[in-house]
Protein backbone atom coordinates (compact mmCIF):
# COMPACT_ATOMS: atom_id res chain seq x y z
CA UNK A 1 0.00 0.00 0.00
CA UNK A 2 1.39 3.13 -1.39
CA UNK A 3 2.00 6.23 1.50
CA UNK A 4 -0.85 8.52 -0.18
CA UNK A 5 -3.31 5.26 0.07
CA UNK A 6 -2.05 5.56 3.88
CA UNK A 7 -2.83 9.54 4.03
CA UNK A 8 -6.32 9.15 2.37
CA UNK A 9 -7.07 6.56 4.71
CA UNK A 10 -5.70 8.18 7.91
CA UNK A 11 -7.85 11.60 6.07
CA UNK A 12 -10.83 9.20 6.07
CA UNK A 13 -10.24 8.54 9.50
CA UNK A 14 -10.44 12.17 11.03
CA UNK A 15 -13.33 13.22 8.94
CA UNK A 16 -15.49 10.25 10.46
CA UNK A 17 -14.44 10.88 13.92
CA UNK A 18 -15.41 14.69 13.20
CA UNK A 19 -18.88 13.15 12.23
CA UNK A 20 -18.90 11.12 15.24
CA UNK A 21 -18.25 13.63 17.85
CA UNK A 22 -20.91 16.02 16.02
CA UNK A 23 -23.68 12.84 15.59
CA UNK A 24 -22.91 12.14 19.51
CA UNK A 25 -23.65 15.99 20.33
CA UNK A 26 -26.84 16.14 18.35
CA UNK A 27 -28.25 12.86 19.80
CA UNK A 28 -27.27 14.20 23.08
CA UNK A 29 -29.20 17.42 22.27
CA UNK A 30 -32.18 15.87 21.05
CA UNK A 31 -32.22 13.16 23.72
CA UNK A 32 -32.59 16.44 26.03
CA UNK A 33 -35.14 17.92 23.78
CA UNK A 34 -37.36 14.67 24.25
CA UNK A 35 -36.97 14.68 28.12
CA UNK A 36 -38.24 18.21 27.92
CA UNK A 37 -41.12 17.50 26.32
CA UNK A 38 -41.39 14.28 28.19
CA UNK A 39 -41.87 16.37 31.33
CA UNK A 40 -44.49 18.70 29.89
CA UNK A 41 -48.15 17.82 28.48
CA UNK A 42 -47.87 19.81 25.22
CA UNK A 43 -46.27 18.53 22.19
CA UNK A 44 -47.55 15.00 21.76
CA UNK A 45 -46.64 15.12 17.95
CA UNK A 46 -43.54 17.43 18.78
CA UNK A 47 -42.55 14.72 21.28
CA UNK A 48 -42.86 11.96 18.07
CA UNK A 49 -40.93 13.28 16.10
CA UNK A 50 -38.10 14.20 18.77
CA UNK A 51 -38.03 10.19 19.51
CA UNK A 52 -37.90 9.66 15.53
CA UNK A 53 -35.02 11.76 15.07
CA UNK A 54 -33.45 10.36 18.20
CA UNK A 55 -33.66 6.74 17.09
CA UNK A 56 -32.55 7.51 13.25
CA UNK A 57 -29.91 9.95 14.72
CA UNK A 58 -28.87 7.25 16.86
CA UNK A 59 -28.90 4.86 13.59
CA UNK A 60 -26.78 7.20 12.07
CA UNK A 61 -24.45 7.43 14.76
CA UNK A 62 -23.94 3.44 14.69
CA UNK A 63 -23.18 3.51 10.84
CA UNK A 64 -20.63 6.19 11.47
CA UNK A 65 -19.11 3.99 14.17
CA UNK A 66 -19.09 1.08 12.28
CA UNK A 67 -17.22 3.00 9.04
CA UNK A 68 -14.78 4.44 11.74
CA UNK A 69 -14.13 0.34 12.91
CA UNK A 70 -13.29 -0.58 9.00
CA UNK A 71 -10.85 2.34 8.50
CA UNK A 72 -8.96 1.09 11.37
CA UNK A 73 -9.03 -1.86 10.16
CA UNK A 74 -7.72 -0.67 6.94
CA UNK A 75 -5.22 0.70 8.57
CA UNK A 76 -4.04 -1.97 10.67
CA UNK A 77 -3.68 -4.09 7.75
CA UNK A 78 -1.77 -2.19 6.02
CA UNK A 79 0.43 -2.36 8.84
CA UNK A 80 0.60 -5.59 9.03
CA UNK A 81 1.18 -6.52 5.65
CA UNK A 82 4.18 -4.26 5.53
CA UNK A 83 5.81 -6.33 7.87
CA UNK A 84 5.48 -9.46 6.30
Amino acid sequence: MSDEDKADYYSDLTDVQKKILEKELEVESIADRVLILTKTEWGSDNLHKANVKHRFEKSRLVELRCKEVEIKNKIALSKWTRKT
